[in-house]
C-alpha cells in the first residue's frame, strides 16, 4: 500500500464501524444507557482498532492479525460474562451483537490492509442481515415444513449429486451423459421451484391468472388438468380458468426457451418467432377473458403440492434418458420422420424432455432445422392435448373459452414446423 493511503484505510475502517454501530444503535434505541453490551461508540472504536491492526499487519505479518483477533475476542467474551452477571429483564445479551462486534473488527481489518471493496461489501451485507431481522424471522413463521424440505432437496440434487456424476458419454450412440442429464434435471427442478414460490408470493386469492402464469413454470399440463376439474364446480368461473390455462401454456413456452438456451442457444433465433407468436395469442386471449370476468376467484387453485420432490426428479431423469436414446434411434433408423414422431408423442405430456433431446441433437453440428421443428411440433401437440383435456375433463364451457386460442396456437405451431422443415425459416445462425 502506498504511503499516502493508510490514513484513507483507517477512515474507511472507522466508517465501517460507524455504519454497523448505527444499525445496532437504532435496533436497540429503546434500551437504556449502560444496558447494552456495545453501542455506537464501541462499534466505531472496534472499526478503528481493526483498521490499525490491518495497517500494522502489512509490516508485522500474520502474527499481528492473530493477536488482534484473540484480543478482541477476549474483550467481547469478558463483556458478555459481565453482562450475564448483571443482566436484568431489559438487557440485551444475545449473541448477535457479539458476532456483529467481531465481524466489525474483521471487516475493518480488511479495510486497513487495503481490501476496501471487499470490506465495504461485507459491511453492507452485515447491515442488511442485521436490519432485516423482522422480515427474516417472519419468513420462518410463514414457510411450511414441506417448503423447507423442498429447498433442502433442491440442494441435494444440485450440490451433492451433480458433482459426483461422471461427465462422459455412455450408451447407444453415445447419447447418455449422466452429469449433463442431471444438470438439466436440476434446471427443471429449479424452474418448478421458482414457479411454486411465485404462486405462494401472489397467493391464489390474488387471481387465477397469476396462478396460471407462474404455476405453468412448474407444470402447465398438471395445472390444466387441475383448472379443468375446478371448472366443473360452476360455469361462471370457466372464462377466468380458461385464461389461467392459456397463461400456463405461455409460461411453458418461456420455460422451453430457458431450457434450450441452457443446452444450445443457437436454436433460439429459430424458436423465438413461433413461440413468441404462440405466447402472444395466449396472453391476449387471457387478458380478454379476464375482462369478461375480472372479479372471479376461487380457493386452492394451485396445482402444486410440493415445491421439489426427489422421486419426480428421478423419474424425470429417466424420461430424459429414454427420450435421448429414442430420439437418436429414430434419427438413425427412420430419419427426420422418426424424430418428429417421437417429438410429437412426447409433447403430449412433457415438453422438457423433448426440448433437451432436440437441443442436444443440434449441438454442436447437428440438424438445427430438424431440432427446432421437433421442439415446435412437441409444443403443437401439447396444445392439442390441452384442448382435449379442457373438453373431456373440464366440460363444454371450458372448451368453449380455452379451445379457440389453443387451436390457433396449434395452427401457428404446425405452420412453423412445416416452414422449418422446408427451409423457409432460416436456422443456421452459427
Amino acid at each position: 500500500m502506498p504511503f499516502d493511503q493508510p490514513m484513507f484505510a483507517l477512515l474507511s475502517a472507522l466508517a465501517i464501524g460507524l455504519l454497523i454501530g448505527v444499525e445496532r444503535g437504532f435496533a436497540q434505541r429503546d434500551v437504556g444507557e449502560g444496558q447494552r453490551i456495545a453501542g455506537l461508540r464501541t462499534y466505531a472504536l472496534l472499526g478503528l482498532l481493526g483498521g490499525m491492526v490491518g495497517v500494522l499487519s502489512l509490516a508485522g505479518g500474520a502474527a499481528v492479525i492473530v493477536a488482534g483477533i484473540v484480543a478482541v475476542t477476549a474483550i467481547i467474551v469478558a463483556a458478555y460474562v459481565m453482562g450475564f452477571r448483571m443482566a436484568d429483564a431489559d438487557m440485551d445479551v444475545g449473541i448477535t451483537s457479539a458476532v456483529a462486534s467481531l465481524t466489525t473488527f474483521v471487516l475493518a481489518m480488511l479495510a486497513g490492509r487495503g481490501n476496501l471493496e471487499l470490506a465495504g461489501a461485507g459491511a453492507v451485507m452485515t447491515v442488511l442481515l442485521l436490519g432485516l431481522k423482522p422480515e427474516l424471522h417472519g419468513s420462518l413463521q410463514r414457510i411450511s415444513r414441506d417448503e423447507l424440505k423442498g429447498v433442502f432437496k433442491l440442494l441435494v440434487l444440485s450440490v451433492v449429486l451433480l458433482p459426483v456424476l461422471p461427465d462422459q458419454n455412455y450408451g447407444p450412440w453415445g447419447t447418455l451423459n449422466p452429469r449433463a442429464i442431471w444438470w438439466l434435471v436440476v434446471l427443471i427442478a429449479a424452474l418448478s421451484f421458482a414457479g411454486y414460490v411465485a404462486v405462494r408470493a401472489f397467493g391464489p386469492t390474488r387471481g387465477i391468472l397469476a396462478t396460471g402464469l407462474f404455476g405453468g413454470l412448474a407444470s402447465s399440463t398438471a395445472l390444466t388438468v387441475h383448472f379443468a376439474r375446478l371448472s366443473r364446480r360452476g360455469s361462471d368461473i370457466a372464462p377466468i380458468l380458461s385464461g389461467g390455462v392459456l397463461l400456463a401454456s405461455t409460461s411453458m413456452s418461456l420455460r422451453t426457451l430457458v431450457i434450450v438456451a441452457a443446452v444450445d442457444w443457437r436454436l433460439l433465433p429459430a424458436l423465438l418467432p413461433p413461440l413468441v407468436v404462440m405466447g402472444l395469442i395466449g396472453v391476449t386471449s387471457a387478458l380478454w377473458l379476464a375482462r369478461r370476468d375480472p372479479g372471479a376467484t376461487t380457493a386452492q387453485v394451485s396445482a402444486l403440492s410440493s415445491p421439489v420432490a426427489i422421486t419426480p426428479a428421478l423419474v424425470l431423469g429417466l424420461i430424459l434418458a429414454v427420450i435421448l436414446v429414442a430420439t437418436a434411434a429414430a434419427r438413425e433408423w427412420f430419419g427426420a420422420t422418426g424424430v418428429l414422431a417421437i417429438a410429437m408423442i412426447s409433447g403430449i405430456s412433457n415438453i422438457d424432455a423433448i426440448a433437451v433431446s432436440m437441443s442436444q441433437m443440434a449441438a454442436p453440428n447437428g440438424p438445427q432445422a430438424l431440432a427446432a421443428a421437433g421442439i415446435i411440433a412437441a409444443t403443437t401437440t401439447n396444445s392439442v392435448a390441452k384442448i382435449i383435456m379442457a373438453r373431456v375433463i373440464g366440460g363444454p364451457e371450458l372448451a368453449r373459452y380455452a379451445g379457440p386460442p389453443l387451436v390457433l396456437t396449434a395452427l401457428v405451431g404446425a405452420i412453423a414446423t412445416v416452414l422449418l422443415l422446408r427451409g423457409v425459416l432460416p436456422v443456421d445462425f452459427t
